[in-house]
């Protein structure tokens, strides 16, 4: 009984310091807390596929294939599409979307 009197006391004091406290095991740069969104923040565009033939230059971002010309929303336009790179209109700048290689392990 005596020993359930001192852990309710050190909970009811100790209440708030351990609201605050931090997992040691965390990453120094991970935040806690919810990330807070920029007000004018650009499309996440993630580029997965370039297709290039003597007729047609294609590619896929974000899962829709789109040429030279296209909107993917009212703010971003496909401007170029080259090997290895698209060129987009973004709010008024312009950006380049690398297609990355994926990495094969060899086979042993």
């Amino acid at each position: 009984m005596f020993n359930f009197v001192y852990l309710m006391l050190f909970l009811l004091i100790a209440g708030p310091a351990l609201a605050d406290w931090r997992d040691p095991t965390t990453p120094g740069n991970f935040s806690s807390g919810t990330p807070a969104s920029p007000v004018n923040s650009d499309l996440v565009l993630n580029l997965s596929e370039i297709l290039i033939t003597e007729t047609r230059k294609q590619a896929i971002i974000n899962g829709m294939i789109v040429t030279t010309g296209d909107y993917l929303n009212d703010a971003t336009r496909v401007l170029k599409i080259a090997p290895g790179h698209v060129l987009i209109q973004q709010q008024g700048s312009i950006k380049k979307l690398y297609l990355v290689p994926s990495v094969k392990k060899p086979l042993k």
